[in-house]
């Protein structure tokens, strides 16, 4: 996600992303033709769901370090921080994938786990919003769940159904493919999709406040 100097506004972005995958994951509940890609579609929206969750957590941080408005309109910032490379300056000595990793080197796979990782960073790197990322990371379990499903649809292995099965028989969801868990809904009546893009709104609320 872009930099913004608002987290009003990345919000809006992030809460835009959420309702294309609400909306796809919806059409392939509706959808009774066979040639439709029901399968390719589910696998999308847990997988680029993912990928925005970690993209609005490293954007928050960086937002944070070289300069944004909060949801409530409090001005932040990083002494020092005024651009990308001052912010990878700043998390590379904190977080190395590679003692080898430098500056020069830095790629996207040297990035952090920015769903696990940002609770972390955040009071490492002691940013004047570490209060409210502290309190939207104890509502963010749910990171762990989509990221089950996701290294499944990734990479499908007998081992990492066994993970994803843990999980749907938490909420007494049965089944023997991960479509057919993720179309079923949970004992509370919804659909785990639904309720993992309601838990990253409610993260985002709290994020940046």
């Amino acid at each position: 996600m872009k930099t913004q100097r608002n987290l009003l506004r990345l919000k809006q972005r992030f809460n835009q992303k959420l309702s294309v995958y609400e909306n796809t994951f919806t059409k392939v509940l509706l959808v009774t033709d066979p040639k439709y890609p029901g399968k390719q579609m589910i696998a999308y929206c847990v997988i680029e769901l993912m990928n925005t969750y970690r993209a609005f957590n490293r954007t928050l941080l960086e937002c944070s370090m070289i300069g944004t408005k909060t949801c409530s309109g409090r001005k932040i910032s990083i002494p020092g921080v005024k651009t990308e490379f001052d912010f990878i300056s700043a998390v590379l000595p904190i977080y190395k994938k590679s003692v080898n990793t430098t500056l020069s080197t830095w790629n996207s796979r040297d990035e952090p786990a920015w769903e696990a990782d940002i609770n972390y960073l955040a009071n490492k790197l002691q940013v004047k919003n570490q209060n409210e990322i502290n309190n939207a990371f104890t509502i963010s379990g749910f990171y762990k769940e989509v990221k089950v499903f996701r290294n499944f649809l990734c990479h499908r292995s007998r081992m990492l159904f066994e993970d994803v099965s843990k999980i749907s028989r938490q909420y007494l969801i049965t089944g023997n493919s991960v479509e057919k868990i993720l179309l079923s809904k949970k004992n509370n009546g919804s659909y785990l999709i639904y309720d993992w893009i309601s838990q990253c709104r409610n993260y985002a609320d709290y994020a940046a406040k």
